[in-house]
């Protein structure tokens, strides 16, 4: 099993954060652990993880207070993956019909090279359907010319 190296740059990154000082005012930095093959458990921002075939994550943050949903492209590490995709899509059904939820990138967190890592959403439609948990929901996102998919609520 590959080892991830993710845990030990937060471990430094946390030890960095002590020795360093920080505003009395902000939170502390809370670091959850999640499994090498991050399929389980909390991502880096918190949220849940989505398998996307392996080689990428998505990884899903809800704020239920302002309805804002968040979707963060990660690599197998966990670290930000980047993509040219200016949106990523949720395909579930809802009722009869089969409906097809957008998130769009942020541009202000894009890369060097003009790619994406993070994508969001407002709409209180698509943060109400999430909660609901649909067994069907389906996360999906072009990187580099392939499409990528994996379930939203993978037991």
């Amino acid at each position: 099993m590959r080892r991830s190296t993710l845990l030990p740059a937060l471990a430094i990154a946390f030890a960095a954060t002590l020795t360093l000082g920080c505003d009395s005012g902000s939170d502390p930095l809370v670091v959850e652990e999640y499994d090498d093959a991050g399929l389980t458990g909390a991502g880096p921002n918190g949220g849940k993880l989505v398998d996307l075939g392996g080689e990428y994550q998505g990884e899903l943050v809800q704020d239920v207070e302002s309805g804002l949903v968040t979707v963060y492209l990660l690599d197998a590490d966990g670290a930000p993956a980047f993509t040219d995709a200016v949106d990523v899509n949720v395909f579930m059904t809802h009722g009869d019909e089969d409906v097809q939820l957008t998130l769009s990138a942020e541009p202000e967190f894009a890369n060097a090279d003009g790619k994406y890592s993070k994508f969001v959403t407002s709409d209180p439609f698509v943060s109400e359907e999430l909660a609901h948990e649909h067994d069907d929901a389906l996360l999906e996102v072009n990187v580099d010319g392939t499409t990528v998919s994996g379930p939203l609520n993978a037991e």
